[in-house]
């Protein structure tokens, strides 16, 4: 299967406690508990009340390890999972939770508010986790932009900062979106084709859909190779490492043989 990671970074506040996988499949909600026992099945319409951070002590930690939920989702009928882990800028076993997640993803979808700059949380995630990523970059609150002109200065400051991140992606400027989530839900609900394109969403689900049908599987073999490289390069300096120790070990060998013929 194909994981594709997304940031929950839509609230000031993370909103997850919880590590969920949405999978394909009949509409189910399971809750997975720490000590590896068999997961107990909740309402689909209630599975918010058991994953989200708790208003009233947002340092309180779930019960569950993590939820897993399935969905006739088209997007995933092909083994693509979605994984949505706790935010990044808040609580460090949260965000220790999303970097291992995203360590076994194929993509990242990184979630921004609008009209906001990258906080330093963010930019350490960036740098530490999705350096050897795919990522797609989508910005939410679209509607709190005056108009056209300042979602366009909001992409171009965004690019560059991404740009500073990761010098040598070339795929930022045509994987940033500007979605007004709401209203593309709306759209899904209504059944209206129109007001889901006009709501950023539309062209975010195609990219994200062509990434899935072929361009994940370069990713994967591009990742295996920087992971490859990783290793090589561990072993020649492990290989170095013996060889300084055994020639270091032969001279003393030789010193002590010509001390003893001495003798």
């Amino acid at each position: 299967s194909s994981d594709v990671c997304s940031s929950d970074l839509t609230k000031i506040s993370e909103a997850n406690a919880v590590l969920t996988r949405i999978r394909y499949g009949n509409k189910q909600a399971l809750l997975y508990p720490p000590d590896g026992g068999p997961p107990k099945e909740v309402p689909y319409n209630e599975i918010a009340k058991h994953i989200v951070v708790d208003p009233e002590n947002r340092k309180k930690k779930s019960q569950w390890k993590y939820a897993e939920l399935y969905y006739p989702l088209g997007l995933l009928e092909k083994g693509i999972v979605i994984v949505d882990p706790p935010g990044t800028n808040k609580f460090l076993e949260r965000e220790q939770m999303t970097a291992e997640e995203t360590a076994n993803s194929d993509a990242a979808v990184y979630l921004f508010m609008a009209a906001q700059g990258l906080k330093d949380s963010e930019r350490r995630f960036i740098e530490s986790c999705l350096a050897s990523k795919e990522c797609f970059w989508l910005v939410t609150r679209r509607d709190s932009l005056r108009d056209e002109e300042q979602i366009e200065e909001a992409r171009a400051a965004l690019e560059s900062e991404l740009g500073e991140e990761r010098p040598d992606d070339d795929s930022i400027s045509s994987r940033i979106f500007f979605v007004d989530a709401y209203q593309a839900q709306k759209a899904r609900v209504e059944g209206d084709p129109d007001a889901f394109s006009a709501s950023g969403m539309a062209a975010f689900v195609t990219a994200l859909g062509k990434f899935i049908a072929g361009d994940r599987h370069h990713a994967k073999m591009s990742s295996l190779c920087a992971r490859l490289g990783e290793i090589l390069q561990s072993l020649d300096e492990s290989t170095k490492s013996q060889l300084i120790d055994t020639e270091r070990e032969h001279r003393d060998v030789v010193q002590r043989r010509r001390e003893l013929t001495r003798r």
